[in-house]
This record gives C-alpha cells, structure tokens and sequence, in this order.
C-alpha cells in the first residue's frame, strides 16, 4: 500500500452512514488499488488496524478516498492536518 503523491488525486468522498460498512469499503479499496484511503475523523485507532492514511489532511490529495459522514463533519475537519 502506498499514499499517492500531494495532489495525485482529486477529493472523492466516501460518504455513508455510521455502521453501514464504509471502514470494510475502504479496505476494499485499498487491497484492489494498492492506495490508501483517508478519513475526516483522524482515529488513530484505525491507524493502528491498518488504515495508514487516516492520518493524511484530508485536502492532501495523497488518498484515493476519504472517509465522511455528511458535509458537516467535513467542515469541522478543514483545519486538521
């Protein structure tokens, strides 16, 4: 697995419902693509499992999806990173 390069890919959300299966649409993501795939939230527990771009600025760029769920939490996360 590996994060892309600043800017290598455009902002594409991953939006879902909490418990409706987005962590296991990310790990899909990233074992057919080989890139890894970000997050609004920044649980380092997730880190910790395995979703290595969770820690990435969510507007980096460097993933080929970020986790979200809704434009609200997107907005209090603008500054992270």
């Amino acid at each position: 697995m590996a994060l892309g390069d600043f800017g290598q890919f455009p902002v594409v959300f991953l939006s879902s419902f909490p418990g409706s299966g987005n962590t296991w649409a990310r790990q899909v993501l990233e074992d057919t693509t080989g890139f890894y795939t970000g997050s609004v939230y920044y649980e380092m527990e997730m880190t910790r499992n395995g979703l290595k771009g969770e820690m990435e600025h969510t507007r980096s760029g460097r993933t080929i999806a970020v986790k979200n769920h809704g434009q609200k939490e997107y907005e209090s996360a603008e500054g992270k990173g």
